[in-house]
């Protein structure tokens, strides 16, 4: 008998790029992603534009813009919000929540995800759910990530870790459902803080 050769299971690169070809999205320019504990950090530069759709996943997703403007369509639960994010903007994506994401020019951007364990404490790190704000500290963080992963030279392992912490422990202070100033802050949904110019949120039948 002969045994059936098994293909390794593809890895998180491979993942992304299989999903892009499946929403008929051409691939990006570049695309470099390092794996944290608890976690991925991914840089894309140049991705065309299209639509993609996300299963509700078991990580949380932090989205940094690095385009100069980007017109994006976020759709989940039956809303949907249409902004222009500038550049430093962020939106947050809670795990488990099914997502329909559309984009109308190239995107350049930073992804990040977490675990509920990331912070390996003991302390859950469950995000909120946020389509667009800014958070200046955060700002800097992703963009010195998004510089080690788009720079000609080899990413450094223990820098990205280090950094990835640093936004998880602002995310827990700041920006999850453990974070008392979240619920205060009004930036759950389209109730944003981001200063972008149109921002709408249409609740889909």
């Amino acid at each position: 008998m002969h045994k059936e050769l098994q293909q390794p299971a593809a890895g998180p690169r491979e993942q992304w790029l299989n999903l892009l070809d499946k929403c008929g999205v051409g691939p990006p320019k570049s695309l470099r992603l390092v794996q944290v504990s608890g976690g991925l950090v991914q840089a894309t530069v140049g991705e065309p534009p299209g639509k993609i759709t996300l299963d509700g996943l078991p990580v949380s997703i932090l989205m940094f813009n690095a385009s100069p403007v980007q017109r994006l369509r976020q759709t989940r639960e039956r809303h949907s919000f249409i902004s222009d994010m500038l550049s430093g903007e962020m939106t947050l994506l809670p795990r488990g929540i099914p997502s329909e994401w559309s984009w109308n020019s190239i995107c350049d951007r930073l992804d990040v995800t977490f675990a509920t364990d990331f912070l390996g404490d003991g302390k859950s790190l469950d995000v909120v759910d946020r389509y667009a704000f800014r958070d200046a500290e955060m700002e800097v963080i992703c963009r010195r990530l998004y510089h080690a992963l788009t720079a000609n030279r080899p990413t450094e392992q223990l820098y990205c870790e280090s950094l990835a912490m640093n936004l998880a422990v602002i995310l827990l202070l700041r920006h999850s459902t453990a974070s008392p100033g979240a619920a205060r802050a009004g930036v759950y949904r389209g109730e944003s803080q981001s200063s972008s110019g149109l921002k709408k949120v249409v609740r889909n039948r």
